[in-house]
């Protein structure tokens, strides 16, 4: 994380804190467009529960539609009070910030249900946030918008390259003791500096605007040996500091050298590592071998999903079939070579022959046909990725 980031971080959490004392109630604020950036601690009996209620816990897609559905709060300028709904479980004041020409700069909230602090005081804070957060919030708005090396030109300078997708598991939360939250990608960055040599990062956007990382170097030192307990660690780290706020997971890209499809390959990685992911936090394309298949399969046809023809559906319908169906899989990723199927599966190869033979008999898929092999491949990954059958 960047040092102006960080101080930017630090002088919003004091503002804010400074706000709060005006009124003696805590205060959260958000961005424009309702995402929590910080917030100041409070004890009591919300104290517990923070993750539950507003001032800890994102605004979900429900309540964000309820609230800018009927109250007003993107286009309001003056304090409203929002009575509570599910999803909102106690009574707020809203306080819409906005800049001298009118702009908005993001939303202040505070638990008010008994209605302790008089009108004319929610004005006076209003007032007040108006002048205190203008160039406050302004500064991490620039550092973001200047951030964002350009892919070719930072993988131009790097014998390979990997980008890797940060994401988190639930939305961007408010830290429990009030500091302001930043990009997934910051924290991250911050914990892989010290732990990897040989390893360039920069942060690069892709074709939706969303933040990245991007690793660059020798491909020795992106390897998936290499990289992996790292960016294990780094996680980790973060992870077990931010308990219940949330889970951070990566998602990297196979190694680089000079296509610069690497978008394409995240977008295919995405939904197969979300779905066999299991426990971990990071998931590398290098170990996922159906992401190649929809690669290719993407540049022929427009291939939006997986689907589970029918014959294989009812082959998983039993033990014996299930274990036909694993033994199919395991063949077609080894490319058909029957020596290494049968050494991982540790059967014999007649074994491995016959029940090969069983699957062409129960699905009507000819293994002797290319456009076969592929519909089964495919069937069966959709299958894995569904949770309908193990990973051998």
């Amino acid at each position: 994380m960047s040092v102006e980031l960080r101080g930017a971080g630090d002088r919003l959490s004091r503002t804010i804190a400074e706000l709060s004392a005006l009124v003696d109630t805590p205060l959260a604020f958000n961005t424009a467009d309702m995402r929590p950036l910080v917030s100041t601690p409070h004890a009591g009996p919300l104290d517990g529960s923070r993750l539950a209620l507003l001032l800890g816990k994102p605004v979900t897609d429900t309540v964000r539609r309820t609230l800018a559905g009927g109250s007003g709060i993107f286009t309001g300028s003056s304090p409203q009070r929002i009575d509570p709904f599910p999803g909102l479980e106690l009574g707020r004041v809203h306080l819409p910030v906005r800049d001298g020409r009118g702009a908005l700069l993001g939303h202040i909230w505070a638990i008010d249900s008994e209605a302790a602090v008089a009108e004319g005081d929610w004005l006076r804070l209003q007032r007040a946030a108006a002048d205190a957060l203008g160039e406050v919030v302004r500064v991490p708005a620039a550092v973001a918008a200047a951030r964002g090396v350009a892919l070719d030109r930072f993988a131009s300078a790097h014998r390979a390259f990997r980008v890797i997708s940060v994401d988190l598991v639930t939305e961007p939360v408010i830290e429990p003791d009030g500091h302001a939250a930043f990009p997934p990608a910051d924290r991250l960055l911050e914990g892989l500096h010290p732990g990897l040599r040989g390893v360039h990062w920069a942060i690069t956007r892709d074709r939706a605007g969303q933040e990245l990382l991007v690793a660059g170097g020798a491909p020795e030192a992106l390897a998936h040996r290499s990289l992996a307990p790292a960016l294990a660690e780094a996680l980790g780290s973060i992870n077990a500091e931010a308990g219940a706020i949330g889970r951070l997971t990566a998602f990297s890209s196979p190694i680089l050298y000079t296509s610069y499809e690497v978008f394409d390959h995240l977008d295919a990685v995405h939904p197969i590592a979300r779905a066999v992911r299991g426990t971990d936090d990071a998931v590398f394309a290098d170990g996922l071998s159906a992401y190649e298949l929809l690669i290719e399969l993407g540049r022929i046809a427009p291939i939006s999903r997986l689907e589970v023809p029918p014959a294989i559906l009812t082959l998983l319908d039993t033990e014996r079939g299930r274990i036909i169906a694993r033994t199919a899989k395991a063949f077609l990723d080894s490319g058909g070579n029957a020596g290494r199927t049968a050494s991982e599966l540790g059967v014999h190869r007649g074994t491995l022959y016959y029940r090969i033979a069983r699957i062409e008999e129960q699905t009507g898929f000819d293994l002797e046909r290319g456009d076969h092999r592929v519909a089964l491949h495919l069937g069966l990954t959709a299958a894995q990725i569904e949770g309908l059958l193990e990973r051998v």
